[in-house]
């Protein structure tokens, strides 16, 4: 059974300087879109303090935003390959 797709885009890779894993970053891609868009607003001020002001990986995103708070089942699944994303 295939997932359905709710949105979609391409991507430039980047490196999660939290955890070191590559992923796509649809902000600095073609269309200036990006996965993170779909998560709730998440308090990543505290990242600045740790020197990092670069855009993280999902699986941090989505760790962070529940260590916030956000219920797990309410985030956005994101899928993705080294060029492009897709929540399902």
């Amino acid at each position: 059974m295939s997932q359905r797709i709710e949105a979609s885009g391409s991507a430039s890779t980047a490196t999660c300087p939290i955890c070191g894993k590559k992923f796509p970053c649809g902000a600095s891609g073609p269309e200036m879109a990006c996965w993170c868009f779909y998560f709730p607003p998440v308090d990543v001020s505290f990242l600045k303090s740790k020197g990092i002001e670069i855009c993280i990986c999902p699986s941090c995103l989505r760790r962070i935003a529940i260590q916030q708070g956000y219920h797990e089942d309410l985030l956005p699944n994101i899928k993705f390959t080294e060029t492009d994303w897709y929540i399902v």
